[in-house]
């Protein structure tokens, strides 16, 4: 089993609400937590690209989500505030990894 990469990179359109994208974010993350191979989400931006990377036990569980996903509310609501034409979704199978061991308590 490999790890799969999934990277969204998108742009809002210039009329978007801040806030709500970040509402949106926080549903993105609760859809995520309750997929099954889920291990880890993050949000970054780079100027005026948004960068939406999630890690998943498999290309199997990856998939299954993005199919899941569609057909979410917060999909449909999500897409009505993004520019349609600057989304750009890959999955991509980890070649490496390393992970830290947090620091006892």
């Amino acid at each position: 089993m490999t790890t799969t990469i999934e990277m969204v990179t998108y742009q809002l359109n210039e009329n978007a609400d801040h806030n709500l994208v970040n509402e949106f974010q926080e549903q993105v993350n609760k859809f995520c937590l309750e997929q099954p191979g889920f291990l880890y989400r993050s949000i970054s931006k780079n100027e005026d690209i948004w960068h939406d990377i999630v890690y998943w036990q498999d290309k199997v569980s990856a998939d299954d989500a993005s199919q899941a996903f569609a057909k979410t509310e917060v999909c449909q609501a999500f897409n009505e505030v993004v520019k349609k034409d600057s989304v750009n979704m890959v999955h991509m199978s980890a070649i490496t990894e390393a992970m830290s061991t947090p620091p006892n308590g």
